[in-house]
């Protein structure tokens, strides 16, 4: 539950009370400075001050137990804070780390254990700073507190891939999490994690944009089962949200960790960095008062809280729980599903006996929790599943095609594709032979063997697969169908993996409006289809209609929000490409000088698209015989793939042999000479 910070008129000295609640004067002053430079009108600022000393002073502010700056190379904490998930480094008083934004990719995240508090406060507060940071629109950001002892990264357990699982581990505490949805929609969602199970507790949802520029994120947890958040967001301007709940079962003292974490929901093939500057935690012997505003804010969304108590069901009707397992499920209370989808299952068991197709679908239905996190004892419950169904229903129907689909894609998971391409091709020909050669049924398996074609490599195969399910599904639905978009942007991916041709681009271009009717011209998904469709139209050496595209995926992503976009970087390198095939070469060179601005701030100087910027700067200045331009370009590549790789990697000897052409251009034999021999060396260059 959250509620914009509420204003509350109190009376008193703005700048004292302001300042109480600041563990250090410095603190206090900076925060001061900024209050006034945010907050217009001197009754505004009064009423400002007041909200912000009610939430975080009180009398005897607390002790600080764990504190982390990020100011050197060294953590100050090194034997208490765990980087082993993430490819990390501290730069500019930052910690620094990458990740893929691939559904694919493993997440990435740094965890900090604090000391034993002894005896346990009544509050603490966590304090993280994400310093000009935040994490990408399309990705998900995971906040974790009050972790119990245990490896891994307190994740839910959502379909993430083996990948992914391989980093989550069974952690009590609590989770926070922040996505972005497809309609552009943000949400909070909070989470008791119960080892490795877990709770959705409440969720709130935020205006479009501000989930990418987090600025601060400030945690309070208390003995009595009270949670107060506060979160900093920047859209152009400070925009604050509070939420609040109450939930007794970890309170502070009791765990001791906590973690930030990042991790792509969507195929984003692309790599992003995420910033943090500062973790404080304090903890204090006597509470605040925080009950009377946190109640405030629940009463003001009161609809999205914790679902209203029920009476406990009857352990002998297996449909009713079931059906509560299933809406415990939809609601992402994964703890309460297990235990009622297993009572559903040795209810059933007990009326109808072992093999009856209500107990194949309760082994179904745990199967479908267990499939993000054990994938072994999930392909088991799915071949009893299909077993017995098998022996109800013959091997004909069409609930046996749909025990097939789910061993298909669990097979796929486990890389066991000879029985997964088995069980999908079978699905489909019971799904023809049963409903019709038309049916949806039928194009729905389609698209689960077209998936596993393009997840094999198999793109022909998947292509004329995808092709077959559009037909079907646009004589149902119509051309304007979500489920025929769905089709069309798994024929994208496919075509995007082989050569462009007229199929490819109609496809693309039926995307594009498809997006356009769906979200409008200013949408961010918009935007990408639009990246994707130049890029076809440049392989098809047509750089007039790559050109257009690519200006109006760069005006989209231009008019969002917040800082710049790493995205706006990829589509300025892009858009130099077509220039320079064009032969506008200066309009080039300023694409790719704004490409690597942009680059430069959000992704750091060493980013690998920043030697790809480089590393196309410098080819350009030489193909225009701009050598003294070319140098320092390509002398700033070598030296950032000597130090992110090494002297000895293969990437090193191409920037070389580059450097050694430039020097014998510009008649300078004893640098050719000297890069000649880098290059036929690739150790040490004197």
């Amino acid at each position: 539950m959250g509620m914009d910070i509420p204003k509350t008129a109190v009376s008193g000295d703005p700048l004292s009370l302001f300042c109480a609640g600041f563990p250090d004067p410095l603190t206090a002053v900076r925060g001061y400075w900024f209050y006034r430079s945010m907050i217009r009108g001197p009754a505004v600022r009064v009423l400002w001050l007041v909200m912000l000393c009610s939430m975080f002073s009180s009398p005897g502010f607390g002790e600080i137990i764990f504190q982390e700056p990020f100011d050197t190379a060294v953590s100050r904490n090194g034997a208490s804070f765990d980087t082993r998930y993430a490819v990390s480094r501290m730069d500019s008083g930052m910690l620094i780390f990458r990740y893929a934004g691939d559904v694919n990719s493993l997440p990435a995240g740094v965890e900090a254990r604090f000391p034993d508090a002894t005896p346990a406060p009544a509050e603490r507060r966590i304090d993280l700073s994400f310093g000009g940071g935040g994490t990408e629109l399309s990705n998900s950001l995971f906040i974790a507190y009050a972790l119990g002892p245990g490896d891994g990264l307190s994740l839910p357990p959502f379909g993430y891939g083996g990948a992914s699982d391989s980093r989550t581990g069974n952690r009590t505490g609590y989770v926070v999490r922040l996505l972005r949805h497809g309609d552009g929609t943000n949400e909070v969602l909070f989470y008791r994690n119960d080892t490795g199970w877990v709770n959705r507790i409440s969720n709130a949802w935020l205006p479009s944009n501000p989930v990418s520029t987090l600025r601060r994120a400030v945690i309070r947890y208390r003995r009595d089962g009270w949670h107060f958040w506060e979160m900093t967001f920047d859209t152009g301007a400070s925009y604050i949200r509070a939420f609040a709940f109450k939930d007794d079962v970890y309170p502070p003292g009791f765990h001791d960790g906590a973690q930030v974490s990042v991790k792509a929901h969507s195929g984003i093939r692309a790599e992003f960095q995420f910033r943090m500057d500062t973790w404080t935690v304090t903890d204090r012997a006597a509470a605040s008062d925080l009950a009377p505003e946190a109640k405030s804010i629940m009463k003001a969304e009161k609809t999205q809280g914790r679902p209203p108590k029920k009476a406990a069901p009857d352990p002998a009707d297996g449909d009713a729980l079931d059906q509560l397992g299933r809406t415990a499920a939809l609601e992402e209370r994964y703890s309460d599903a297990h235990r009622f989808f297993r009572m559903a299952l040795e209810a059933r068991k007990r009326k109808f006996g072992s093999g009856h197709p209500k107990v194949a679908e309760s082994l179904e239905r745990l199967a479908d929790l267990l499939a993000a996190r054990d994938g072994s004892r999930a392909e088991q419950l799915y071949e009893a599943a299909f077993y017995y169904r098998v022996k109800s229903f013959g091997e004909t129907h069409p609930e046996v095609a749909q025990s097939l689909k789910k061993l298909g894609g669990i097979y796929a998971s486990r890389g066991i594709s000879g029985r997964a391409e088995f069980s999908f091709q079978r699905a489909l020909q019971i799904q023809a032979a049963t409903r019709g050669p038309d049916h949806p049924d039928v194009a729905d398996a389609l698209m689960d063997l077209g998936g596993f074609y393009r997840n094999q490599g198999k793109k022909a195969a998947a292509a004329g697969v995808y092709r077959r399910a559009l037909e079907i599904r646009e004589k149902i639905f119509g051309k304007d169908h979500p489920a025929v978009l769905t089709v069309l942007s798994n024929l994208v991916l496919v075509y995007e993996e082989g050569k462009p041709s007229a199929d490819s681009l109609d496809i693309h271009l039926r995307v594009v409006e498809a997006l356009e009717k769906q979200f409008g011209p200013d949408h961010p998904d918009v935007a990408d289809a639009y990246t994707h469709l130049a890029k076809v139209y440049s392989d098809l050496g047509l750089y007039a209609q790559a050109e257009t595209y690519h200006r109006r995926a760069l005006g989209i992503r231009e008019k969002m929000p917040g800082p710049a976009h790493a995205y706006t970087g990829v589509i300025l390198y892009n858009l130099a490409g077509v220039l320079h095939a064009l032969a506008r070469f200066d309009e080039a060179e300023t694409a790719l000088q704004r490409s690597l601005t942009v680059t430069e701030e959000t992704e750091g100087p060493d980013h690998p698209d920043v030697e790809d910027i480089l590393e196309r700067l410098g080819d350009l200045h030489v193909s225009l015989r701009r050598y003294r331009d070319a140098e320092p370009v390509l002398l700033r590549l070598l030296a950032i793939r000597e130090k992110t790789r090494g002297p000895d990697h293969p990437s090193i000897r191409p920037v070389a042999e580059k450097l050694s052409l430039l020097y014998k251009k510009m008649k300078r034999p004893k640098d050719e000479k000297r890069f000649a021999d880098r290059a036929r060396r690739p150790g040490g260059l004197k």
